[in-house]
């Protein structure tokens, strides 16, 4: 049987998009699939519908932690490496 999932149409993306305004679009989407995924996972912390694993939980919450810090730390050496330079000043001369 053929598979009639429909997905939807990309948006069309402006060819003249700047770097920054590539980031900002994709950074507001991955972030708020990932924030949606995030509220599902706190789904699963009700105590009535789930037997919840403490050994199960610890392990993801560590997984999650690492690639948290791992993020962070890619976008602070990014931040730091992509600083606008200041210019120098030359010093004035004295009479």
């Amino acid at each position: 049987m053929a598979n009639t999932t429909t997905r939807r149409a990309r948006k069309k993306v402006d060819p003249n998009e700047t770097a920054e305004e590539k980031f900002t679009r994709l950074v507001n989407a991955r972030g708020n699939k990932l924030e949606h995924q995030l509220k599902l996972l706190r789904n699963l912390s009700t105590s009535y519908a789930y037997k919840i694993d403490p050994v199960l939980v610890a392990t993801w919450l560590a997984k999650f932690e690492k690639e948290f810090a791992a993020l962070k730390l890619s976008w602070e050496a990014s931040l730091v490496k992509n600083k606008p330079k200041v210019l120098e000043e030359t010093p004035t001369e004295k009479s």
